[in-house]
């Protein structure tokens, strides 16, 4: 029988948030004088420089209240999450200006921050409802893994976003929609555990994709088959792949 491997989101290093506000504040710096050496161009609601204060006044808040209350578990203030799920928005928001700055070359450090936030939210058990940045971030984080550690890291932070999702999101209607953050999510997370090749990591991400997503299973592993048909894949987790596809098979 093969053992399910759930990682607890606590193995998982996470980002210190005064260190977070830290990097953000160097970053910003950078930031703000490529936006005034070409003229403060206007793009969106809100200016860059608000953006740059809201987030340092949402990062100074977490590190006040991991002080107050811990690094971990829930935080009973009512805004949190919503103070949380701001903080990303407004990160993504500024993660957007980097290209038409000529700071495309920043973007990695701005995922880490997007994951960074999103993981202090799930450390104190906030819900979610903003999960397109740090979907997208980790997607970009997984296409730059080098290694299966760095692989098993994102799986970690993958299910944990996935555990922090609300309901309303996990029960959305138009989850066969290949751009929407959910249904991206849940297919990277099966795709990052066949690159781990670590079973009973691809088995728990296996089952979460045929909890929620039944009807993407048959196509998914068949693709999964045809690329196990390299040598490095082991004999293994070919087996694994080639009993997933014939479940799926005969239930379409």
């Amino acid at each position: 029988m093969i053992e399910i491997k759930e990682i607890k989101l606590l193995d998982v290093k996470a980002e210190a948030s005064q260190d977070l506000s830290d990097r953000f504040k160097t970053l910003a710096l950078e930031v703000l004088q490529a936006y005034e050496r070409r003229g403060a161009p206007q793009a969106g609601a809100a200016s860059l420089p608000e953006l740059i204060n809201a987030v340092e006044e949402f990062l100074n808040a977490f590190h006040k209240l991991d002080e107050e209350y811990g690094d971990a578990g829930a935080i009973l203030l009512e805004d949190t999450g919503e103070l949380a799920d701001y903080c990303i928005r407004c990160l993504a928001e500024l993660r957007n200006w980097l290209d038409r700055l000529e700071l495309a070359a920043l973007t990695p450090e701005f995922d880490k921050l997007i994951i960074g936030t999103t993981l202090w939210a799930i450390r104190h058990e906030c819900e979610v409802t903003t999960p397109e940045p740090a979907v997208n971030a980790l997607a970009h984080m997984a296409n730059d893994a080098k290694t299966r550690q760095d692989l098993a890291a994102i799986y970690g932070l993958m299910q944990g976003l996935i555990l922090a999702l609300p309901m309303l999101i996990k029960s959305d209607l138009e989850k066969s929609n290949p751009n929407r953050p959910w249904r991206i999510l849940l297919v990277n997370f099966a795709i990052i555990a066949v690159r781990t090749q670590d079973v009973p990591m691809m088995q728990y991400a296996f089952d979460t994709l045929g909890t929620y997503l039944p009807e993407e299973c048959q196509g998914f592993f068949a693709e999964a088959v045809r690329q196990a048909e390299h040598p490095g894949f082991s004999d293994e987790v070919r087996g694994l792949l080639l009993a997933e596809q014939a479940k799926w098979a005969m239930r379409h």
